[in-house]
């Protein structure tokens, strides 16, 4: 049996990643490093803007015997950014294409995309006509406000299913957590601007950072109520009140604490005593980020959803954060025998039969 599976990120995101899967092949991985662009604001050091025509520039830049303000190169250089990634992502749609149309000719398999939180439903469809056989899509959780709410999701994909499509959204049982550490605050660096300097910063330049009075009043501010409307810094603001102490090796009193507990306590707000302790620690402290599927009854939702496929374990793609190979034991354990949403029969079902059908496995899983 043949299958394929097609990973790609968003083309916003720093790196592109394009995997195919095929029996008697090993996974292939691109690793494309994209412009980066740090604007530090007042932390002492200019910042280089790298353009992909090979011109850099700090600050200001000469222009046809004139000169450009830094405001006005960061609109040039946003303007041609939006350009590459347009051109980057037609690409992008168009090897995803080739790869689905192979699947079609080797007789119809299933195809695997990876997209993140925002489904690409028409070109779904047309991958999916293309590759000849299921279309699985990964991931869809709950606690993100609409259009990406899945409710909206499912009822969009009930009606593609409806009409004939062979779309299958892959699902987790249990809430996804990440750890983190503020040495590499993987969470905060890819949903919020003001952590672009720390990613650039080395160990001693990112506590000089969180000790910074406007980088902490920034912080302060955005993960305060009102402190930004879009949708990414609206989902972290959530993810940031239910943060919560995992290890503290210089007190573990404070451990499996949520962090805004300590800061009513301590009489400061859970932003400047998140900073206070990774300084304190060396930036050792780990801290639990819970970024979705926190209401159980969402949850089951999606879970008994007929178009869904259990499915997410990261079971060692995101080993600093989190490995969810127990899901397994965790649906039986937890959403049958503890929560009795699930008959032990359905459960089976969910782990063996219902992945079987949807890879279009047909000698195994029954």
């Amino acid at each position: 049996m043949i299958h394929g599976s097609v990973g790609v990120m968003p083309p916003w995101m720093a790196h592109q990643k394009v995997q195919f899967h095929s029996s008697g092949s090993q996974p292939e991985t691109q690793r494309t490093e994209r412009p980066q662009f740090h604007h530090g604001q007042g932390h002492g050091r200019p910042e280089r803007m790298h353009r992909t025509d090979g011109a850099d520039f700090t600050g200001r830049k000469h222009h046809g015997g004139g000169c450009l303000d830094q405001a006005a190169c960061q609109t040039l250089f946003a303007d041609r950014m939006r350009m590459d990634q347009r051109t980057e992502f037609r690409g992008q749609i168009m090897e995803i294409r080739a790869l689905a149309g192979t699947l079609g000719e080797a007789g119809g398999r299933t195809l695997q995309i990876i997209v993140g939180q925002t489904p690409w439903y028409d070109e779904f469809v047309n991958l999916s006509q293309l590759c000849g056989g299921n279309l699985t899509w990964t991931a869809m959780l709950t606690g993100r406000p609409p259009p990406d709410d899945h409710r909206s999701i499912l009822r969009r994909f009930a009606e593609l299913v409806g009409r004939g499509h062979r779309l299958y959204p892959q699902v987790a049982c249990r809430p996804l957590l990440h750890e983190l550490t503020f040495s590499a605050p993987y969470d905060f660096e890819r949903r919020l601007p003001l952590f672009n300097a720390v990613s650039g910063a080395d160990h001693e330049g990112k506590k000089r950072l969180y000790g910074d009075t406007e980088f902490r009043d920034s912080f302060r501010a955005l993960m305060s109520p009102g402190g930004g409307d879009e949708q990414e810094i609206v989902l972290m603001r959530h993810a940031f009140d239910g943060m919560s102490v995992q290890s503290c090796p210089h007190d573990p009193t404070l451990e499996q604490r949520l962090v805004a507990d300590i800061a009513a306590e301590r009489g400061a707000h859970p932003a400047d005593v998140v900073l206070d302790l990774a300084i304190e620690s060396d930036l050792a402290m780990r801290f639990m980020v819970p970024l979705a599927n926190h209401d159980e009854d969402d949850v089951e939702e999606v879970l008994r959803d007929p178009n869904t496929v259990l499915a997410l374990s990261d079971a060692g793609a995101h080993m600093s954060q989190l490995c969810d190979s127990c899901y397994s034991t965790h649906l039986l354990g937890h959403w049958v025998r503890e929560r009795g949403s699930f008959t032990l029969e359905a459960a089976v079902r969910m782990l063996t039969a219902r992945p079987a059908e949807v890879m279009g496995i047909t000698d195994r899983g029954r």
